[in-house]
């Protein structure tokens, strides 16, 4: 992670979840708007966090130090489940965000899009 941030400083980084356990990473991120893209069904079935505990862990250190970070899916068509509102809903569900935090995590997944979008005006947009 840290090569890749300062060597290539992407605007959005998959899979970046081990970052909440380097202070000095998620300082980094967090100064420089680095989103991170979190896939938590796709984390939980590869064994990438060990259960909903480290999850739940890791998200809010990730929120506490100040990183952004989307909720996306991984492959949704060939995970159980693994829909973005299947994603929101497990973690609502099992207490790993509250509400107003998904409904952050939701505009920051806007505000951060790879989609063309005018002035937030698109039937994507909530």
């Amino acid at each position: 992670m840290w090569e890749l941030v300062e060597y290539i400083n992407p605007d959005r980084i998959g899979h970046g979840i081990k970052s909440a356990y380097d202070l000095k990473l998620m300082k980094v991120l967090s100064e420089k708007n680095t989103v991170l893209e979190v896939c938590p069904i796709g984390n939980l079935m590869t064994k990438a966090v060990k259960d909903n505990l480290e999850l739940k862990h890791i998200i809010q250190t990730l929120l506490k130090n100040e990183v952004k970070i989307t909720i996306n899916t991984d492959w949704p068509e060939t995970l159980t489940g693994g829909h973005l509102k299947n994603q929101y809903e497990y973690l609502l569900n099992n207490e790993i965000i509250t509400p107003n935090q998904a409904e952050t995590i939701i505009h920051w997944g806007f505000d951060h899009t790879f989609i063309p979008m005018k002035d937030k005006e698109s039937n994507l947009y909530l």
